[in-house]
């Protein structure tokens, strides 16, 4: 059972409503150039991971530091290193630098 324990979140306000759906708990989101929060593209940085769903111009927590629950787009193992899809969902990192998450 997946649970969640986020140590730090801060509240962004969500530009459009690419973060109104139940599939966009969980994701990655990335800090737009109009310091909104979007979610995050194929191996872009990240500032967190989306802590429920808000429409256009209204408050949504970003889980940063802690544990949190993580939509995944395909298989990985505790102790992988995770970055996000084109959706924002995570998948195994290969690189040589930490990702932008952890699996436990």
């Amino acid at each position: 059972m997946a649970t969640s324990d986020v140590l730090l979140s801060k509240t962004f306000i969500a530009s459009g409503n690419g973060l109104s759906a139940a599939l966009d708990q969980f994701i990655f989101v990335k800090m737009g150039t109009n310091k909104k929060v979007l979610p995050a593209g194929a191996g872009e940085r990240t500032i967190g991971i989306a802590q429920g769903t808000a429409i256009n111009a209204q408050g949504l927590d970003v889980g940063s530091v802690g544990f949190s629950k993580l939509r995944l787009a395909g298989t990985v193992s505790a102790n992988q290193y995770l970055k996000p899809d084109t959706n924002g969902e995570g998948v195994r990192h290969l690189g040589d630098t930490p990702g932008a998450a952890l699996a436990c």
